[in-house]
């Protein structure tokens, strides 16, 4: 027998080889797989409103976040000098653009928070293997935040965003243009040709109450149209990949078991509930991050990761037999 197994976009692959070829594979394993995002349907703020959940349960510290936000857009508009040294820019704000990518730099620092909260060291969200990323990393962040009294609020975020983005200590300045991997320019690219998932700058955060963050630019089919073309000269074929893919098909499957945390945004558009009589089961992790289901076990681990685990893999047994 053979079951397919994966997390994060690995996990929509597992669960959608399931589907596609039912009578080759006998079940999936597919943990933080957002199938729910190619749905029409699907309320982008959603990702960012967990993110700050988060901040507010992990640490407390969702409306300090708001505030220093605030704080970041005015000073944009009159002493971009003070934001670059603050925060240790490598260059200066110049124009529009560079405000938006430090904009879009900072929110991404806090979704690299959600995604790894995860309860030990690891370098997998954020850091190196020799610097990772420590446990609990939104908690550590939001404490920063916290503690404005000893420094100024643009300081307390660069502490707060340095807890993913600088590891080591050693980041003598922070570039807000790196240069897109080879790895994002190929998601970007079946973002542009499938109508496929990605969360920034493509699902818009809105603001309180729904988010800690501000209201933003919405993709829509006409803003992607625009930067789909700019970038590889195609459109996105906005419905196939819902269609015969999306949330109602993998519903509509057997034998998968769909794993999400609550600490991970990209729950947002997993699958939650389940179908037992098809063996469409969804286990929800309270303290999972992302795909934590699939690390290597630790003494750090939360009691209802352990049992998700067991579980998996008593349907794995029953369905290969």
């Amino acid at each position: 027998g053979t079951i397919t197994i994966g997390g994060s976009y690995g996990g929509m692959l597992a669960a959608w080889m399931r589907m596609w070829y039912p009578a080759l594979v006998n079940g999936a394993v597919a943990s933080s797989a957002p199938i729910g995002c190619v749905a029409p349907s699907y309320n982008t703020s959603s990702y960012w409103a967990v993110v700050t959940r988060d901040a507010e349960q992990n640490g407390g510290c969702s409306n300090d976040a708001h505030a220093i936000f605030d704080d970041l857009r005015e000073l944009l508009k009159s002493n971009r000098d003070l934001v670059k040294q603050s925060l240790k820019l490598c260059d200066p704000l110049l124009k529009t653009s560079d405000d938006e990518a430090l904009l879009q730099w900072v929110q991404g620092s806090f979704d690299l928070m959600a995604m790894g909260d995860y309860p030990f060291p690891t370098s997998y969200i954020a850091g190196t293997p020799a610097h990772p990323a420590p446990a609990w990393p939104m908690r550590i962040a939001c404490k920063k935040l916290s503690e404005q009294q000893s420094v100024s609020p643009l300081e307390a975020l660069l502490q707060a965003i340095n807890v993913v983005r600088n590891t080591s200590s050693n980041v003598p300045c922070h570039d807000i243009h790196q240069k897109l991997s080879r790895s994002w320019l190929t998601w970007d690219f079946m973002v542009c040709t499938e109508a496929a998932i990605h969360e920034q700058p493509f699902f818009s955060a809105v603001g309180p109450p729904n988010d800690m963050f501000w209201p933003q630019k919405v993709y829509d089919h006409h803003v992607m149209d625009e930067y789909c073309m700019k970038h590889f000269g195609e459109k996105p074929r906005y419905g196939p990949l819902n269609d015969s893919l999306g949330p109602d098909a993998a519903r509509a499957s057997s034998n998968i078991v769909f794993a999400n945390g609550l600490l991970d945004p990209w729950h947002s558009c997993g699958i939650l509930q389940n179908t037992t009589e098809r063996d469409i089961i969804a286990f929800i992790i309270p303290d999972g991050a992302h795909h934590l289901d699939l690390f290597f076990p630790t003494q750090d681990d939360p009691s209802d990761v352990l049992w998700v685990r067991q579980r998996q893999l008593q349907l794995v047994k029953k369905w290969l037999r």
